[in-house]
């Protein structure tokens, strides 16, 4: 799980293999994925040698729309 404490750059593919019930958990998760390009030290592990997109795969239909600090279920 990547959320808190945990910074990785180079991630360029998220995968969500379970419902998250926190927003804010969620949206530390996508911002693993958002670091961008000048973050990344280790280049030989991006394609290409650089970071210009990345992917998100949910198998659970999380709800992205939901900002971190929206109340409600969830």
């Amino acid at each position: 799980m990547l959320d808190t404490g945990v910074d990785i750059p180079e991630v360029v593919n998220l995968v969500f293999m379970k419902p998250v019930q926190s927003r804010i958990k969620l949206w530390q998760m996508i911002g693993r994925g958002t670091r961008n390009n000048e973050a990344c030290r280790y280049r030989d592990r991006l394609p290409d040698g650089k970071k210009t997109e990345f992917k998100i795969i949910d198998f659970w239909q999380n709800d992205f729309n939901k900002q971190a600090d929206d109340r409600g279920a969830g």
